[in-house]
């Protein structure tokens, strides 16, 4: 569930059903499946995968309850990769970021009949030429769960959220350890130009709205 809208501009339904929906479908699966997953992870070796998004790590500006839900995602990713260590479990976290599917072609039909359609497109890092195609999505997933992986960001936009935020996330590789430091405070920086934009442009967003 993926509201285009401002949290006061949701009723109170479309808030139950995003966190029903993005982040509770699931907890209750995974809190259904444990239990047998406990049981034969000593002789079958499983995977728990969160197929999550780029919003998981950042901000998408006027998808605030998506956002919100998504980050929820990644934190009951987080908590559950060293609860089930013990337990031969693994998790991976997918953040693809823009993918070609329905749900995006919906969204951008929702920024076209915006009036304010060019700065939410600004504010939310969207760009058709960074769009990731489904199967590429798909290919990446495979791999994750093959090599253990518990992060994997797909997309331009989800490689500089990886490095923002990664925070205790163990990185994939030594390789990808070095460039994330090299790029870390460089981006840093950036990110606090880049705030007065968001600042500057929300406003203006906010102006037009009234």
């Amino acid at each position: 569930v993926c509201p285009l809208q401002y949290l006061d501009d949701c009723d109170v339904k479309t808030l139950d059903e995003a966190c029903r929906t993005n982040f509770m479908g699931c907890v209750y699966p995974v809190h259904a499946a444990l239990p047998l997953m406990k049981q034969r992870s000593d002789v079958h070796p499983s995977s728990i995968v969160f197929m999550s998004s780029a919003a998981s790590l950042a901000t998408i500006y006027g998808f605030t309850m998506y956002t919100a839900t998504k980050h929820a995602q990644r934190g009951l990713a987080e908590s559950l990769r060293l609860e089930l260590v013990p337990h031969n479990i693994r998790v991976n976290l997918i953040c693809p970021a823009y993918t070609e599917t329905p749900l995006l072609s919906w969204a951008e039909d929702e920024f076209e009949s915006n009036s304010s359609a060019g700065v939410m497109r600004t504010l939310a890092l969207y760009n058709r030429k960074w769009v990731t195609s489904s199967d590429e999505v798909a290919t990446r997933t495979l791999a994750a769960i093959k090599k253990g992986t518990f992060l994997t960001t797909i997309g331009f936009q989800g490689f500089l959220a990886a490095i923002l935020s990664r925070g205790s996330i163990p990185p994939d590789s030594v390789f990808t350890l070095i460039i994330e430091c090299l790029l870390l405070v460089p981006l840093r920086l950036l990110t606090i130009i880049y705030d007065r934009l968001w600042i500057s442009k929300a406003m203006q967003v906010s102006y037009e709205k009234i």
